[in-house]
């Protein structure tokens, strides 16, 4: 197996506070198995062999009594004798551990906004089609009665994956309460580099953090997946009936404690590999928070009850196409994953019941997971992003019609590109124009839904056309 490299060093390496050495362009061991660490989801192992690395890139210097601005490599002991509560990590988790912890002292009392980077290295070798995790214990270090809790966050260049700030905040009085912080990144280049930043304006004394059992991971594979059923109530709608894995409930189980999820349901006119999210509208998500009322109560297993105004189960009207989501975020060692289906009931009886799950590219799954994470920010809503949405200003008539259709851009001013798709996502026609109105011949063309898709300045617009005898 290739190894990785690493041509900046690890600042929370395991290292005696008195080692000298520098170590440039280290090789880093895939795997390095053993039982005296414990890192995170219990991996014994971990990509970046750290040991005996002593230079990286960091914003504080090294300085065995850090001040503000600085860190060291403490045992144990001596950082208990300072009137802590600490242990080692791994000692906590079974392991042997090294009895070393990084320790940052962090600055406090600087202008809004302000933040260093107390670790930066730079991992080549690294695969463009795997998802790692990055991934550390923390601890704060509380500093009399105006303690600033330590707020930080990871970074990458070349990658997906951010995180915001996180508040770090243990137990004083527990040696062993460690605060895992992990990221999912996968990596868009062979190279990436990563960074760990902490805030430096709160207002008081400490912003002290201790380190330890940093590690670089595959991360654990998952795939959600959930069973979809629709019953037939009568001529106007069907109830339907969404689970995580198969319908029992005995089986709603997410990878582990700290997952959370949202169901997001909505209208759809098409399942189209290139035309997924544009046309959606009626969104309705929800999840078994309840804290959090932008969301609706759904369970793990639902009928996704107040959807398009329905009490006990939500109401999903015949003849019209749906797309029930599940999406899966925030685990501790998996990555985030979602899974969708479509659903069409003809309203005669359940065998017009068509649930249909479409394959997408690994591009288009990115894509509409960038749309959920803006649904999860911004809570229900009726539509998503306005600018990818069925847009009524767009005027077309007639609709249905026969032959031709006549297309209002009275709105648009300068040039607008015009695509036509049939209902597989194909583009059947695709041009320019900067005209006010647009007169389409489609008589040479089969009768069926076809998607008018007007795109000017990065705004899309989308209307259906219906193309009848």
């Amino acid at each position: 197996m290739k190894n990785l490299i690493l041509t900046a060093g690890v600042l929370f390496c395991t290292i005696p506070v008195w080692a000298q050495s520098h170590t440039k362009n280290a090789f880093i061991e895939i795997e390095r198995n053993n039982n005296q660490f414990v890192y995170c989801c219990g991996n014994t192992g971990t990509l970046i062999d750290s040991t005996n690395l002593m230079e990286f890139i960091s914003d504080y210097d090294y300085n065995i009594l850090p001040f503000p601005g600085e860190w060291a490599f403490q045992d144990v002991l001596s950082i208990n004798d300072m009137s802590y509560n600490i242990e080692d990590h791994s000692v906590c988790e079974g392991g042997t551990g090294d009895d070393l912890i990084a320790i940052v002292n962090g600055r406090t009392q600087q202008p809004q906004g302000t933040y260093s980077t107390i670790y930066k290295a730079t991992v080549s070798g690294l695969s463009t089609d795997s998802t790692y995790t990055v991934c550390g214990f923390l601890k704060n270090l509380p500093q009399g009665l105006y303690d600033v809790l330590p707020s930080v966050r990871y970074t990458f260049t070349d990658a997906t994956g951010y995180s915001s700030w996180q508040t770090v905040s243990t137990d004083p009085n527990d040696p062993c309460d460690w605060q895992r912080y992990s990221v999912d990144f996968r990596p868009t280049n062979s190279t990436v580099t990563m960074e760990f930043q902490i805030r430096e304006d709160g207002i008081g004394d400490g912003n002290d953090l201790a380190i330890d059992d940093f590690s670089l991971n595959y991360a654990q594979n998952y795939n959600v997946q959930t069973t979809i059923e629709s019953q037939t109530v009568n001529s106007d709608h069907s109830i339907v009936t969404g689970s995580i894995n198969s319908l029992s409930i005995s089986d709603d189980v997410l990878p582990d404690s700290a997952c959370k999820y949202i169901w997001l349901v909505a209208e759809s006119t098409n399942v189209s590999a290139t035309l997924y999210y544009p046309d959606l509208s009626n969104i309705m998500v929800g999840d078994n928070d309840p804290s959090n009322n932008s969301t609706a109560d759904w369970g793990l297993t639902t009928t996704f009850p107040g959807y398009n105004g329905g009490v006990t189960n939500g109401i999903f009207e015949n003849s019209k196409l749906y797309m029930v989501l599940l999406y899966v975020y925030n685990c501790d060692c998996s990555p985030n994953d979602f899974t969708f289906q479509y659903v069409y009931n003809l309203g005669k009886q359940d065998e017009d019941i068509k649930i249909m799950k479409p394959e997408f590219s690994e591009k288009t799954k990115k894509d509409l997971e960038s749309e959920i994470k803006q649904i999860l920010k911004n809570g229900n809503s009726q539509t998503l992003d306005k600018k990818n949405v069925e847009n009524t200003s767009l005027k077309v008539y007639p609709n249905p019609s026969k032959n031709v259709f006549n297309v209002d851009l009275k709105a648009y001013e300068g040039e607008s590109e015009i695509r036509i798709l049939d209902s597989s996502g194909r583009i059947v026609e695709m041009f320019q124009t900067e005209e006010p109105s647009l007169e389409i011949d489609w008589s040479r063309h089969p009768n069926g839904v076809y998607m008018l898709q007007v795109t000017q300045g990065g705004n899309t617009s989308i209307q259906r056309l219906l193309k009848t005898d």
